[in-house]
C-alpha cells in the first residue's frame, strides 16, 4: 500500500512539475514577442463601427497602444488625458486604444460609454481578448509606446498623464 502510495505521489509531483515547467516555457516565449527593440506583434481587431484594423498598418508615424476597460477606475482617469492629447499631438502620433471587450456587458455598452465620455479618439474592440494576451495585459491600464517603425520603446502599467505622453513622444 505504502508503494502504490509512493508511486501515486512521484506521478503527481512529476505531473504537476510538467505543467509547470509547460507553463513557464508558453509565458517565457509570449512575453520574448513583446520586449524593447522589437517589432510589437501584429493583430487584427475592429474598431467601434466593425471596421477591422491591424497594428501593421500604422507604420509612419509613433503609437501609443492603449489597454482598457470603462469599468476600470483608473483607466476612466486617464481617459481625458488621452483625448487632450490626442487632440494636440494627433497629427504626430497614432492613438491605439484597445477596449478589453470581453470583460465588459457588451460591444454597444462599450460605444454608449466613449459616446457619453465625447471621446474622438480610436477606439478598437478586442472581443476575444486574444490582443490582451499576446500583450499579457495583466493590469489594466497597461500602455506601450512604439516607434515610427512599431518597434516597442516601453511600457508603461498604470493611468497616464497628459504630461507623460508628451515627455515619453518628446513632442511639442
Amino acid at each position: 500500500m505504502k508503494a502504490i502510495r509512493a508511486v501515486n505521489l512521484s506521478i503527481s509531483v512529476l505531473l504537476f512539475s510538467l505543467l509547470f515547467a509547460i507553463c513557464f516555457v508558453y509565458e517565457a516565449s509570449a512575453s520574448s514577442l513583446v520586449q524593447k527593440g522589437r517589432v510589437a506583434p501584429n493583430f487584427e481587431v475592429v474598431d467601434l463601427n466593425g471596421n477591422p484594423f491591424k497594428l501593421s498598418d500604422l507604420k509612419g508615424k509613433p503609437v501609443l497602444l492603449n489597454f482598457w476597460a470603462t469599468w476600470c477606475p483608473p483607466c476612466k482617469s486617464e481617459l481625458p488625458e488621452f483625448e487632450r492629447f490626442f487632440e494636440e499631438y494627433g497629427k504626430q502620433v497614432h492613438i491605439v486604444a484597445i477596449n478589453l471587450t470581453l470583460s465588459e456587458k457588451s460591444k454597444d455598452a462599450v460605444k454608449e460609454f466613449v459616446k457619453k465620455q465625447g471621446l474622438t479618439f480610436p477606439i478598437y474592440l478586442d472581443v476575444e481578448g486574444s490582443v490582451a494576451e499576446t500583450y499579457l495585459v495583466r493590469y489594466i491600464p497597461t500602455s506601450y509606446f512604439l516607434d515610427e517603425n512599431l518597434v516597442v520603446e516601453d511600457m508603461h502599467v498604470g493611468p497616464l498623464k497628459f504630461e507623460d505622453m508628451v515627455k515619453k513622444f518628446e513632442v511639442d
